[in-house]
């Protein structure tokens, strides 16, 4: 035995059903959009708490969030190549080397090159060239990402719950 049902909206509901996918489709975009900030939040808050470089220099050049809202995609892309320790707070040149921020270099010096640069350099032998640059390396990232990126999937279902019912006609 089957039965048939028809229901006919009317007015103001009929509207509301025909506008639930666009509805649907921004709330989501928005969803991916603040979560994708805020992971890169996160992300540049968690490497500077972990190594102690200032967040300045980790949110211009090592943390970016790339957002294509056309298609609901984000990226949230982290360098963890080495920084140079110019970057990691201020330079101190001192009788047995060099320090930057927190970080010290032994046997090196501070110097500003032709191009305005200024950073810690070290000597690759006992000639006076070839000079090497000093870097701090950075081997947590890819371990701090993978544990961000778990908990971005998460906040992301939740804001997507949350923007949908916000956007929902009532």
């Amino acid at each position: 035995m089957s039965l048939g049902l028809r229901v006919q909206l009317h007015g103001d509901t009929a509207q509301d059903l025909r506008r639930l996918p666009a509805v649907l489709r921004k709330a989501s975009r928005r969803a991916v959009g603040q979560t994708a900030r805020e992971t890169r939040e996160a992300m540049v808050r968690a490497i500077g708490a972990t190594y102690g470089i200032p967040l300045r220099a980790l949110r211009s050049r090592r943390v970016q969030a790339y957002l294509r809202l056309a298609g609901v995609r984000a990226r949230v892309w982290t360098g963890h190549a080495p920084i140079k320790a110019a970057y990691v707070g201020r330079l101190r040149q001192e009788e047995w080397g060099s320090s930057a921020g927190a970080y010290l270099f032994p046997g090196s010096f501070v110097a500003r090159m032709p191009s305005g640069h200024r950073g810690v350099f070290h000597r690759a032998g006992h000639a006076s060239l070839p000079i090497i640059e000093d870097v701090v390396a950075l081997p947590k990232v890819p371990a701090l990402a993978e544990a961000l990126a778990t908990r971005a999937t998460l906040r992301l279902a939740a804001l997507i719950r949350e923007m949908t019912q916000d956007a929902l006609p009532r």
